[in-house]
């Protein structure tokens, strides 16, 4: 009786483990690939996942040539905004600024993105339940913040836009 619950056992064990190794990925399903088209305006190309729209611009003049965002929806509220700045003092102040503002508001991690050939820093946070964060890094010698409400910096979403950010 004891040899057959072993071989039981062990038959069970050995089906256990080929079912584990049939996934080349440990059994995870393989992420699909993002859709979209890569689109212009001013000194910006970046790629447009499906169902948003690119639109030009700041918050402060519409007519921005190095500032675009990337809207999922007409209220603003789930968005990408990809700015070309100065430079690397002038990307980071603005991170610095605004993560003090956040860290006030219920704390804010450091991160960083390897993307398109470019180190992304910067940091993410969690406003009222909201996934937010802001980047900078150095695209073509220009230094580029991008800043997001309603997506995670690691999405692989966020990942297809920042490797496609090119400045004109």
């Amino acid at each position: 009786m004891k040899k057959l619950i072993s071989i039981l056992l062990a038959i069970a064990m050995l089906a256990a483990l080929c079912a584990c190794g049939s996934g080349g990925n440990g059994g995870e399903a393989e992420p699909e690939a993002v859709k979209g088209e890569t689109q212009e305006w001013g000194n910006l190309s970046v790629f447009v996942p499906e169902g948003n729209s690119l639109v030009g611009g700041s918050l402060i003049d519409a007519d921005d040539p190095d500032s675009a965002w990337i809207l999922l929806d007409s209220d603003n509220t789930h968005y990408y905004l990809i700015g070309v700045v100065a430079g690397q003092e002038d990307a980071e102040d603005g991170i610095i600024a605004t993560k003090e503002i956040n860290e006030v508001n219920g704390g804010a991690g450091d991160v960083t993105v390897e993307a398109g050939g470019v180190s992304w820093t910067g940091y993410a946070y969690i406003s009222s339940g909201i996934d937010c964060f802001m980047l900078c890094g150095q695209v073509a010698g220009g230094w580029v913040t991008v800043t997001s409400a309603y997506h995670t910096y690691n999405s692989a979403e966020t990942i297809a836009i920042l490797e496609s950010i090119k400045v004109l």
